[in-house]
């Protein structure tokens, strides 16, 4: 909850239609991440997913191969716009 509040005050903006779901491939843990970020200016749900992977593909992905022995999950599992989550799981 303080992290919400440092970004908020910070004027930082939520983007609450880019749901980010990964399973841990060692734990198996599932990590949903809520996505924020700073700009002057409203920011489209294009503009963040495309950011979104690419934190994806240079950090959270980065060797996984090489360390957990696990290809990474691929990045249409990972970051989905919400609108077309809830009509994939009808």
């Amino acid at each position: 909850m303080k992290r919400v509040r440092f970004y908020e005050k910070a004027g930082f903006r939520h983007i609450d239609t880019v749901q980010y779901t990964r399973i841990h491939p060692m734990t198996k843990e599932l990590n949903e991440m809520v996505i924020y970020y700073w700009s002057p200016a409203v920011k489209s749900e294009d503009w963040a997913m495309e950011k979104m992977a690419t934190v994806y593909k240079e950090a959270h992905a980065y060797h996984s191969e090489r360390l957990y022995r696990t290809p990474p999950q691929a990045i249409q599992e990972v970051l989905v716009l919400k609108e077309h989550a809830y009509s994939q799981a009808k």
